[in-house]
C-alpha cells in the first residue's frame, strides 16, 4: 500500500479477520507473488484497525484506484444457536 501498488482492498473484521488485495499486475508485489489477487489473515481488531487507517491514509495519498470495502464476515444462524445452547447441554448432562 505504501509503493502505491495495492489497486483495491476488503477488509473483512469478525470471525473471518482477513484481507483482499488486488495490486497491479505490473507491480513488483505481482511480480514477487506471482499473482494479483492476494489474502491475509490478521489476529485481532487493533491490527485490523492499523489495516484500516493504511488504507484510509493510502486512499488519501491517491493509492487505491478502486478504493476498498470494510465488511462483516456473518455466521449462519444454526452454528449462533448451536453455540449458545451448548453449555446449557453440557450442564443438563451432568
Amino acid at each position: 500500500m505504501r509503493r502505491n501498488q495495492v489497486v483495491s482492498a476488503k477488509l473483512i473484521g469478525g470471525s473471518s479477520s482477513s484481507i483482499e488485495v488486488k495490486v497491479d499486475p505490473s507491480s513488483s508485489a505481482a511480480s514477487a507473488q506471482g499473482a494479483t489477487d492476494l489474502k491475509a489473515t490478521y489476529l485481532n481488531d487493533q491490527q485490523g484497525n492499523d489495516i484500516a487507517t493504511a488504507l484510509n491514509q493510502s486512499q488519501q495519498a491517491g493509492g487505491l484506484k478502486d478504493g476498498y470495502n470494510v465488511s462483516l464476515a456473518k455466521q449462519n444462524a444454526i452454528v449462533g444457536i448451536l453455540i449458545t445452547l451448548l453449555p446449557f447441554v453440557l450442564i443438563a448432562l451432568v
